[in-house]
């Protein structure tokens, strides 16, 4: 039995929708976000991308399904995303995966990190055991 959702739509109507639907509607939200990660750097942009009209629609509708601000989703996939490039492509340079995050340069990147992780981009891909950061994301969706 799935619970039946009341949610606006990306033209702005507002539309009833099933659990299936739902759960369909936050993986296309998420694969939008991992495809123009390089170019989605606030909840405006994210909204757009997906087709939404109204972006404080689109933030409640973030929020209530994950649990999570928007702009907390967006910085943890530009995190888990970086991480994972750092350890599973050596060969890529620090700029390089500042680029595919949508940060100007290395030094952006090494802020973005210090910031939100405590530690360098360096401190990852250092790391001999597979120890990747704790992601809120990777909690909510694994749910």
């Amino acid at each position: 039995m799935y619970v039946r959702h009341t949610i606006t739509s990306r033209k702005g109507k507002r539309m009833s929708t099933n659990g299936k639907e739902k759960n369909k509607t936050v993986k296309s939200l998420m694969f939008t976000l991992r495809k123009n990660i390089a170019e989605i750097d606030s909840v405006k942009v994210w909204a757009d991308k997906s087709g939404w009209d109204d972006c404080s629609s689109f933030s409640r509708y973030i929020k209530k399904e994950m649990g999570i601000k928007p702009v907390r989703i967006i910085i943890e996939t530009k995190l888990d995303m970086a991480i994972d490039l750092l350890k599973n492509k050596p060969d890529l340079t620090c700029f390089e995966i500042s680029r595919i995050i949508g940060k100007p340069d290395e030094k952006a990147l090494n802020k973005f990190f210090k910031r939100h992780t405590g530690n360098a981009p360096s401190f990852f891909r250092e790391q001999k055991e597979v120890h990747y950061y704790n992601s809120i994301i990777n909690k909510v969706i694994n749910r």
